[in-house]
């Protein structure tokens, strides 16, 4: 049986769930779109989006350059092995237990990861400086 596809309140609920712990953080919560919710904070956004018709999520950090940049640059490699679950509101939560886990120094400020994340995903992306 495939997985429910849920509505944009069930999304909505589940992204104030499972991202409560920004709102404690000093982030604020905005609704950007149906199935995309952003948390604006003093060191970065981070926006959760639903995609793929009710399938996936994703979750993305906005920095203070205005790069965009996904979760996953900042999970590290050892705990990247297993894919996320399926379902889109158990992506949510899974995605919001990486960002608690494995994001604690750049959630409290410190950017230096963020800024190596950044560089990275524009080498990835070929946005990086010319050779």
């Amino acid at each position: 049986m495939p997985d429910a596809i849920p509505t944009a309140a069930e999304f909505a609920a589940a992204c104030a769930v499972e991202f409560a712990f920004l709102e404690d953080l000093g982030f604020s919560h905005e609704r950007a779109g149906e199935f995309e919710h952003l948390y604006v904070g003093p060191p970065f956004s981070v926006r959760i989006s639903g995609e793929g018709y009710g399938t996936v999520a994703s979750v993305n950090l906005r920095l203070r350059s205005g790069a965009e940049i996904p979760l996953v640059l900042l999970v590290p490699r050892a705990s990247r092995s297993s894919p996320p679950p399926r379902g889109q509101l158990a992506q949510v939560a899974f995605y919001a237990q990486q960002l608690q886990t494995h994001c604690q120094t750049e959630l409290r400020g410190d950017f230096e990861r963020l800024d190596r994340a950044e560089e990275e995903w524009a080498r990835i992306t070929n946005r990086g400086p010319a050779a």
